[in-house]
């Protein structure tokens, strides 16, 4: 069975809990509790949190599920559980869960009477949830079938509340209405800029406005018409019911229809709910759906690189698991609030328990290289996206849209001379090509992380990187010789910066410019191992090389965070421990299997290993393989298993081609 057949099996024991549709605004997951509703209450039992999404989540709870949007708010939380004969809410265990990427299922048990809850995303704002009700005793069942939900807390608005951000203007405004057979839940979520609390604390409140924005979402849930339901809503909670009984050895399906609406700047009016209450477009059944679901996935994943024929069966699956994290994150053109994007996005993640589930620049383009690697032009669109968020003065924001907070490093040219390579269409590099110019300018002269703080060797190589790519699609682009000479030159002197970075005596480059010592501080991070791709000067290399399997790898073999018996810039203990971030890959892994074949086998398997030990991907991993961060189903973990698997072979160094060689004028120098 081949490693993508693997991803369809019917019981998987893949315990991931995130689903979406590719290219849809909505997405299902599963919240661990946290503070249920109280007892009695309509939400009574219903988890409300959006905190602890984990695959270890609470064994004793009933059946469960999480509706998310595009608009990046983790917004109703649904259960169901069967009542009667001395059973309840609290008796449900769960006994299984399978993870496939056309949907999810888990099964749970009381006693012997078992519930099976499976989910599936039919379209980009549609979604169908199945429960199967099965009585396994010698005697019939008699109780009730118990659907409730109840309005979880937004990402953002969790995040708000432990920053002290508490005033009403930050909550979210949801409200329940009731019909025969459905439930229309209206959400307005407030969706701040959260990187800048102190100046949003301080803005009068004529001016709120522009320092938040409250993202409207509609929902629509109905339940199987003429079944007999009971539905009743109140505030931002509701339940439906309906008699149920089982003969011993029977079982019972229940189909509810999920459907979003009014998706955008503007607050749903009663007409949007009216109409998707009465939409009366042709609904798949399950098997239906199923099969629908596996067919498109399967067509995605077919266009995908395939792996090489060296990659242990034990991965192979996981390899393609990776590609459909790209496609679930992927965004249709949506107003997030914060900012309206006319192309599409790609998200960090779209489940995230750390409240970060926004689309970060670098993400972004690491979505748009593995989109684009079987869509270039797509590619090429969500990078536009990118670009689209610019400021006047050629500033990025490290959330595309956000504030004057942070900025991440400048990959987007390597990635889009990639795809240009891959036959992206010359008319998007034209539109492209001005934007880009204009943000490696202000990368240059502010080659920073946090915004007017010291500049970063790391972020000074691919500041190189990013201009001899923006040199070579100048000269596609038949540019002026005077705009092509100034890149160069500007590549030379992040070059001549790296290289001051270089510490001699003790044989690494120091990471952090220290303005008042006119010096780099002696900290590091292992992130500057990059340079050997091209930045590194010829002595410089072979001392990171050399000093690579002792400094820099990890027992496995996988590359530390921050190396052995240097100064560090690690914040505390835990990030000490772990390996270095997924996205620093891009350039590093070609490098190293090209200038260290002999030790690469070791760093290739070390690093499948560790991201494969959690069985989902994550921003960072720490050294026994255990993920955090923006995850599950995380952008930069995903991409550092596809990017290692496909470098194995030199697939990757063919397709960054000239992005990974030395320049002629620097051979000269050299």
């Amino acid at each position: 069975m081949t490693g993508l057949d693997q991803l369809f099996c019917e019981q998987t024991d893949d315990r991931s809990i995130w689903h979406g549709f590719p290219n849809g605004r909505h997405g299902l997951g599963r919240i661990a509790p946290r503070a249920p509703a109280a007892a009695g209450s309509l939400a009574g039992g219903v988890d409300t949190s959006a905190e602890g999404l984990r695959d270890d989540f609470d064994r004793s709870r009933p059946p469960a599920l999480t509706l998310a949007s595009g608009a990046l708010v983790i917004f109703e939380a649904l259960q169901g559980w069967l009542e009667g004969d001395g059973i309840g809410c609290a008796d449900w265990q769960r006994v299984r869960w399978d993870w496939h990427p056309h949907y999810v299922a888990g099964q749970w048990r009381a006693g012997e009477l078992e519930l099976e809850l499976a989910a599936c995303l039919t379209g980009g704002d549609h979604a169908l949830i199945r429960w199967v009700a099965r009585n396994r005793r010698a005697r019939p069942f008699k109780g009730r079938m118990v659907l409730a939900g109840a309005a979880a807390q937004s990402n953002i608005s969790l995040h708000n509340q432990r920053c002290g951000l508490t005033h009403e203007r930050w909550r979210n405004t949801v409200a329940c209405t009731a019909r025969a057979d459905c439930v229309i839940v209206s959400v307005c979520a407030a969706r701040c800029l959260w990187f800048d609390l102190v100046q949003d604390r301080l803005l009068p409140p004529d001016d709120f406005d522009r320092a938040q924005r409250r993202v409207p979402i509609g929902a629509l849930l109905r339940f199987d018409p003429g079944a007999g339901w009971q539905v009743e809503a109140a505030a931002e909670a509701w339940r439906a019911t309906r008699p149920l009984r089982l003969r011993a050895g029977e079982e019972r399906e229940f189909l509810v229809r999920f459907k979003g609406c009014a998706l955008g700047a503007q607050p749903p009016q009663a007409a949007d709910f009216e109409a998707v209450a009465t939409h009366d477009d042709p609904e798949p059944e399950w098997a239906e759906a199923l099969a629908a679901g596996e067919q498109r996935w399967r067509s995605l994943l077919a266009r995908v690189p395939a792996p090489p024929a060296s990659l242990p069966t034990a991965w192979r699956r996981h390899y393609y698991k990776a590609w459909t994290v790209p496609f679930y994150n992927l965004l249709p053109p949506t107003d997030l609030g914060h900012v309206a994007l006319k192309q599409p996005t790609v998200m960090c993640n779209r489940v995230a328990e750390s409240g970060f589930t926004v689309p970060a620049s670098w993400e972004a383009a690491l979505g748009a290289l593995l989109v684009g690697l079987s869509e270039p032009n797509l590619g090429l669109s969500v990078l536009e996206g990118i670009y689209a968020t610019m400021e006047d003065d050629g500033f990025i924001a490290e959330m595309i849209g956000g504030t004057r907070h942070t900025q991440l490093a400048n990959v987007e040219p390597i990635i889009v001379e990639l795809l240009a390579n891959r036959g992206a269409e010359p008319e998007a590099l034209q539109r492209l090509y001005p934007r880009m110019w204009r943000n490696h300018l202000y990368r240059h002269y502010h080659a920073n992380w946090r915004h007017l703080t010291p500049l970063f060797c790391r972020n000074l190589i691919y500041n190189y990187h990013a201009g001899r790519s923006l040199e070579r699609l100048a000269a596609r682009l038949d540019r002026p010789a005077a705009e092509r000479d100034r890149l160069a030159r500007m590549a030379d002197d992040c070059e001549l910066a790296v290289a001051a970075a270089w510490d001699t005596e003790n044989g690494y480059y120091r990471d952090e410019y220290d303005a008042a010592a006119r010096a780099f501080s002696a900290k590091t991070q292992s992130d500057t191992l990059i340079a050997l791709a091209g930045a590194a000067r010829p002595a410089h290399r072979a001392r990171l090389l050399a000093e690579l399997p002792a400094r820099y790898l990890a027992d496995n073999g996988a590359i530390r965070a921050y190396p052995v018996g240097l100064p560090g810039r690690a914040p505390n203990a835990k990030l000490a421990r772990t390996i270095l971030k997924c996205s620093n890959y891009l350039l590093l892994m070609p490098a190293l299997r090209s200038l260290a074949p002999d030790l690469f086998p070791r760093i290739h398997d070390g690093t499948l290993t560790t991201l494969a030990a959690d069985g989902d991907f994550w921003e960072q991993n720490d050294l026994n393989g255990s993920g955090f961060n923006n995850g599950p189903g995380g952008i930069f973990g995903a991409f550092g298993f596809i990017w290692t698997v496909l470098s194995a072979e030199g697939t990757t160094a063919e397709w960054l081609g000239e992005a990974l060689s030395v320049p002629p004028a620097r051979r000269a120098k050299e």
